[in-house]
Parts: structure tokens; C-alpha cells; sequence
């Protein structure tokens, strides 16, 4: 007995899947100290807003607010489409995600990583920003680092920006 099956397949872009790979590669990047040629695959949203020199160097503080990392969650991943009304920090009309990470780190403390990423002729993910938390712990909290428009940390901790990230 044989049984017949057909596959349907979501067009480029539309993936969940296509876009959670995406983000383990940026990932993986990072954690490699990656930083050039992660600017040099990176959207072109990002390029025109961060020269390179700037986001290499406010990439990897944001990226060593963490430390070493015993392991990731993807823990929620969402997507936008905006129109060129300038609703979404001024950038141009697209589809944006975000993927956002609970982060176990090798110390044992938590914090969260958050990666986005437009959508390029409506095929591929391309990377546009990173912002890394780490709460502060009571016994030596971390200084901030400056990194391009990066906000206030809420609820205590670190956080480091390096791009717009989309859509907030």
C-alpha cells in the first residue's frame, strides 16, 4: 500500500522556521567574534544607518555584556509590515521581525537577547540589529555600555543596542 503526500511549502520569507535559522546563524556569528563579516551579510537598513567600524565595535560590547553562554530559548518571534508613514522608528516601508531569547549564561545567571531583521526582496532574512540584557546581580552590577541609540534599561540591568531594532 502506498500513500501519496504532497508538501506545501511557505514562500520564501514566510518561514518561522527560515527566520529562527537565520537568527542561530546571526547567533553563531556572534559568538565567533564575527563581527565584520555579520555587517557585511546585514541588511541594508542597518549599513545605511551604523557604519561598519561603529557597529563592530558597539556589536561586540553589547554582545560581551554576557559573557559565555551555556545555552539559548527562542522565546518569542514576531513579525510587521509598515507602510512609509514612518510608524516604525523611521525606517523604510518592509517587513520586520524580531526573535527574542532567554539566555542561560555560563555563571549562571539569565538575560535575553533580542535580534532583528528585514525582509529583502521579499526572500531573505537579513539582519538589522542585536540588543543583549544581562540583570544586574546584587553582588557587582556591570557598567552600561554605549552603544548607538541604546535606551534605558528597565527594571535594572544592562542593555546594549546596536540598531534599530524594528519594531520595539
Amino acid at each position: 500500500m502506498s500513500t501519496n503526500c504532497t508538501a506545501i511549502l511557505a514562500p520564501p520569507g514566510q518561514s518561522a522556521d527560515e527566520l529562527l535559522q537565520s537568527a542561530r546563524d546571526t547567533l553563531r556569528q556572534l559568538d565567533e567574534d564575527r563581527f565584520g563579516p555579520l555587517w557585511d551579510n546585514a541588511s541594508g537598513v542597518l549599513k545605511s544607518r551604523v557604519p561598519r567600524a561603529a557597529f563592530i565595535d558597539t556589536t561586540r560590547k553589547a554582545r560581551q555584556t554576557l559573557g559565555s553562554v551555556k545555552q539559548r530559548d527562542w522565546q518569542n518571534v514576531t513579525r510587521r509590515t509598515t507602510a512609509t508613514d514612518g510608524s516604525l522608528q523611521d525606517l523604510p516601508a518592509g517587513t520586520y521581525a524580531n526573535v527574542e531569547y532567554t539566555t542561560l549564561l555560563a555563571d549562571g545567571n539569565a538575560g535575553s537577547e533580542k535580534l532583528s531583521f528585514s525582509l529583502e526582496d521579499g526572500k531573505r532574512w537579513r539582519f538589522t540589529g542585536y540588543v543583549a540584557f544581562r540583570p544586574e546581580s546584587p553582588a557587582s552590577a556591570p557598567a552600561p555600555v554605549a552603544a548607538a541609540e541604546t535606551p534605558p534599561a528597565a527594571g535594572g540591568g544592562t542593555a546594549a543596542k546596536t540598531a534599530p531594532a524594528g519594531n520595539g
